[in-house]
């Protein structure tokens, strides 16, 4: 229907009984158009809670519905960009967010995010495909590294996604995007 819907996970402390993300996400896919109607139903949905839900529609609205059991934020795009990686950044969901000893994914997740960020709004209003897998395939910001490998808590990249809602279609990478290509798949 034109929404595009991806997700990370947080280590959270806002955790209950609740549709798990995927489950939200297929809703969100199956009966929602637009981040505006998304939204309206992520607030009202029982959450199980632990994850961003990135939202991006046909009409270029984006938004992070931050998810909790009880609590939830949203994060507005910023310069024509919106971007999550594995922690909360608003004032609702920040303290819920649960750092793990010893470095690996939470120690790059804030300069993963900056860095995802700044790079797609040097890019705003002409980012192309091939710019997107390039971006996505990045190793050269050390800490704040796209593509990452073998860290030290097994985390890593799995995959990649390159959403194009205008066109109904979407590009998907499954492996690390600096390894492997993209496959097409449109509706």
């Amino acid at each position: 229907m034109g929404l595009a819907v991806a997700d990370t996970h947080v280590a959270s402390s806002d955790l209950g009984p609740g549709l798990a993300r995927y489950t939200l996400m297929m809703e969100l896919l199956e009966r929602h158009a637009s981040v505006a109607s998304a939204l309206g139903y992520l607030r009202r949905a029982p959450r199980m809670g632990g994850g961003n839900l990135i939202l991006l529609d046909a009409d270029g609205e984006m938004e992070v519905f931050e998810t909790g059991y009880r609590n939830w934020g949203v994060v507005r795009a910023r310069d024509h960009v919106v971007a999550a990686t594995n922690h909360f950044v608003t004032s609702a969901m920040r303290a819920h967010y649960r750092r793990r000893d010893g470095g690996g994914q939470d120690s790059e997740s804030e300069s993963r995010r900056r860095s995802i960020h700044k790079r797609l709004g040097d890019c705003w209003g002409r980012l192309a495909a091939d710019q997107a897998r390039r971006i996505m395939a990045s190793h050269a910001d050390g800490q704040a590294a796209i593509c990452r490998h073998d860290l030290e808590d097994a985390s890593g990249t799995i995959s990649s996604a390159i959403f194009l809602p205008a066109e109904r279609s979407l590009l998907f990478c499954s492996g690390r995007p600096c390894e492997s290509g993209y496959t097409r798949y449109s509706l």
